[in-house]
């Protein structure tokens, strides 16, 4: 390979967001490392494997193998490859993946923080089979450990053959009436998302004063077009391809893997409408929690938030604590703390400046809060999140 360009195929879909997004990883690791020239195509999840693959003479795979099909021509090209997928738990590639664990939290937090004390998850036993089991176990321990119960509901199963709309629905839907309400839902996906918020209407749950609903992947397209517009949880696929193309670029060069499987963390939850209970609570309440997202990072003090809603600050705690189980206080943290973590991990900006803009007064401030809250620092959390 030495005085050679690398051939990289990339097997990964054009049809996503996702898949877009790490492919953008990909290429910015080439152009600021190396030269390749990708094998490319437009393809989806199910598509099948080029029927080049297998007899390839080509230096290197990134790849998400979701198919048994994709995985056998793989392994006979006998090629270093980077896996991008959780399907098969028993491939042994190297392989990337966004933290499954942390997904779920995120999507449980974000949920709890809007008042809803009972929770499902709806996931995908066929193609998602492997990723729904490990996403939804640990959203099950995430309401767990707030002293909430969880249902569980598969769009599909295995054994499943064939797959009907309609059936499919009214099944959804049946479940969804079911349920203690509220209740928020994590959805293994955004278009899993769209199927639980068309359930929904179909049975005329109102979303999200008795059905809150997030998904996970923040496809904007999607969530866009979803009837309200879908919550999502923030991957972070160009880093997820950036790290990808490192991985595989020390393979092609014969080096030996520091880490065999690496995790990525989320970037956070992009909150739309499926979630906005605030727009369902009293004014007063309503008001204040507006005023704290759209202020708390100017370094918003409590007793501002009180003179906006005019009423006493003993009485606005007792109706955050009776309607949320938290303070304007503590939204206030929570609010800033994210804008620092989302700072931390899409931008190059220094400890100080991050500080500014999430609204601490100071550097050190951020970093008490950090280690208060997530156990950390916050220098620790940019090389946990940016690799």
């Amino acid at each position: 390979m030495e005085n050679e360009t690398p051939r990289v195929a990339l097997l990964i879909e054009t049809s996503k967001s996702f898949g877009r997004g790490v492919l953008r990883g990909v290429n910015r690791y080439v152009r600021e490392h190396e030269h390749w020239s990708f094998y490319l195509e437009p393809r989806d999840l199910g598509t099948l494997p080029p029927p080049w693959l297998p007899h390839w003479r080509g230096d290197g795979i990134i790849a998400r193998i979701s198919t048994p099909q994709l995985a056998d021509a793989i392994q006979q090209a006998k090629l270093p490859t980077v896996n991008l997928s959780s399907a098969n738990p028993t491939l042994s590639f190297p392989s990337i993946e966004t933290c499954p664990n942390k997904q779920a939290a995120l999507a449980a937090q974000h949920l709890l923080e809007r008042g809803f004390r009972s929770f499902g998850f709806c996931g995908d036993g066929l193609q998602f089979a492997n990723w729904s089991e490990r996403v939804g176990a640990a959203f099950l321990d995430s309401v767990a450990k707030m002293g909430c119960d969880c249902a569980q509901f598969y769009i599909t199963t295995e054994g499943s053959t064939t797959f009907d709309w309609e059936t499919s629905q009214a099944r959804l839907a049946n479940w969804l009436l079911g349920l203690p309400k509220p209740v928020g839902i994590l959805a293994i996906n955004d278009p899993t998302g769209l199927q639980v918020l068309e359930a929904c209407r179909l049975v005329a749950l109102g979303v999200p004063k008795e059905v809150a609903v997030v998904g996970i992947e923040n496809d904007e397209l999607l969530c866009q077009m979803a009837d309200p517009p879908l919550t999502s949880v923030m991957q972070h696929p160009e880093l997820v391809g950036y790290r990808a193309a490192e991985m595989l670029n020390e393979l092609m060069k014969g080096q030996r893997l520091t880490q065999q499987f690496v995790t990525i963390l989320p970037i956070g939850v992009a909150m739309r409408q499926s979630t906005d209970i605030e727009a369902h609570l009293d004014h007063v309440l309503g008001t204040a929690l507006r005023y704290i997202r759209q202020h708390a990072t100017s370094g918003l003090t409590v007793d501002q938030v009180v003179r906006k809603v005019n009423v006493s600050r003993s009485s606005l705690d007792r109706r955050f604590k009776a309607a949320l189980g938290f303070t304007p206080h503590d939204e206030i943290v929570r609010t800033q703390l994210r804008a620092a973590m989302q700072l931390l991990t899409v931008t190059d900006l220094n400890l100080t400046d991050i500080a500014i803009q999430a609204g601490y007064r100071h550097p050190e401030y951020m970093g008490a809060v950090f280690r208060r809250e997530l156990g950390i620092t916050p220098g620790d959390y940019r090389r946990q999140s940016c690799g």
